[in-house]
């Protein structure tokens, strides 16, 4: 570990992801990201013990970065203290290959290394580490939700916020068996298996970034996904969540689970955003389930006929924008909902306590089209608060009115009293 001082007198890069994501968000990235930015009250002294927020960013595991002087704003206005975390995304972050010495999970291993510092230090900046919550939206979320199914991350948080993901919305996290995603991956590099360490260490930041390119992109990514995402690796994650749910193995501390009223819209707007209307037809949406390797007990025809008939509108014409809708409904339960809901139940057996919201405001000037309602992360601006950023520094609205900035400070305040007094 490096212990030598550095002169911080700006943010660091972000951790390496895609260049078309950087086009969106307009950061620069590194290899030389595992940094940290810590925020606190104007007046803030060594012994005022402040509670303490550890955000963890989305992105889907593949992209993404902390919030930078944006969070000031909750720091200062709700007397807590502030850190955003970075780690390790994609294939740096994640990468395994069955049966050899890559096992993955290097991005959650960050996030834990962050914690550590956190426990040791915090108190040098004002703030408790007896009291600290980590909270994130989407990856982050989930993120936050598997770290209570990791022994490591023991007694290193006390309460959790997951917005928009839960530890079972992954649904390539498994036990890694299967060599041909890794195997396909190291053919765009061209290495292979066997001497793929040596020959990976040889490939440039650009190479490697093409290569997760052509593997997110490929028409078989449900499968390849597994090399850029957590999986079981029976050391850090010893089984799926679903199954350390079940059997109680978790840290049980205080949690707030929650979702935003259509967080399917994420499908059309963000990830099939190539996908013409035209092609949202029922038989494309049957196709869809079917097609899924994703059902929990296994492939189970019946299972996926109950799918189809549960999410179909028999109530009106099939149109495409009906269809459009069915998918959302599906996916926003498949990947929201109910992990979450299985999260709190399985709390609630232990008897630990437990919190569930909706966020239903859509803002004023979203960016979204009128039929995705309340998208997923649309609550972001409002918890972060930038708000009260112009011009607005996630670009998801064009700007607020002034209700909006109020119930961005009653979002904020619930938050923060949450990892103040729990």
């Amino acid at each position: 570990m490096n212990t030598s001082k550095k002169r911080s007198q700006s943010f660091s890069h972000s951790c390496i992801f895609s260049h078309e994501a950087l086009l969106i968000l307009g950061l620069t990235i590194s290899e030389d990201c595992l940094y940290l930015n810590v925020f606190t009250p104007h007046a803030t002294r060594l012994d005022s013990k402040l509670a303490v927020m550890v955000y963890i960013h989305g992105g889907g595991f593949c992209m993404g970065s902390p919030p930078d002087d944006m969070a000031s704003v909750v720091a200062s206005f709700y007397d807590v203290i502030f850190v955003g975390i970075q780690y390790r995304l994609g294939i740096l972050g994640f990468l395994n290959i069955p049966g050899s010495e890559i096992t993955g999970n290097l991005g959650l291993r960050d996030q834990i290394e962050a914690l550590k510092w956190v426990k040791s230090n915090i108190a040098s900046f004002g703030g408790d580490p007896s009291r600290v919550t980590i909270f994130g939206e989407s990856a982050g979320a989930v993120s936050a939700s598997l770290l209570m199914l990791i022994p490591q991350a023991k007694n290193l948080f006390h309460r959790v916020i997951a917005q928009s993901g839960a530890a079972d919305s992954v649904h390539t996290l498994c036990k890694v068996q299967d060599k041909i995603p890794a195997s396909t991956f190291l053919g765009y590099l061209n290495c292979s298996l066997g001497d793929h360490l040596q020959c990976l260490r040889t490939k440039s930041q650009e190479e490697i970034l093409s290569a997760q390119f052509k593997l997110m992109s490929s028409a078989t990514s449900g499968d390849l996904w597994v090399l850029i995402s957590p999986t079981v690796d029976g050391d850090f994650l010893t089984d799926v969540p679903r199954n350390l749910l079940r059997k109680k193995q978790f840290q049980g501390v205080p949690s707030i689970f929650g979702i935003n009223a259509n967080e399917g819209s994420v499908v059309p707007t963000m990830m099939f955003t190539q996908v013409p209307l035209s092609m949202y037809t029922q038989e494309f949406f049957k196709g869809f389930i079917f097609a899924s390797k994703n059902i929990p007990e296994g492939e189970n025809d019946a299972i996926k006929a109950a799918i189809l008939h549960y999410y179909t509108n028999y109530s009106v014409p099939r149109t495409p924008e009906v269809v459009r809708q069915q998918f959302m409904d599906m996916f926003g339960d498949k990947f929201a909902t109910a992990p979450a809901i299985l999260n709190l139940q399985s709390l609630a057996e232990a008897g630990v306590p437990g919190n569930f919201y909706v966020f239903a405001h859509r803002s004023k000037y979203s960016i979204w089209p009128d039929y995705a309602g309340v998208n997923h992360a649309d609550e972001l601006p409002y918890i972060l608060g930038t708000t009260f950023k112009s011009p607005p520094t996630l670009p998801l609205t064009t700007g607020f009115t002034e209700m909006e900035k109020g119930l961005s400070k009653f979002m904020m305040k619930l938050w923060t009293n949450f990892a103040k007094y729990g």
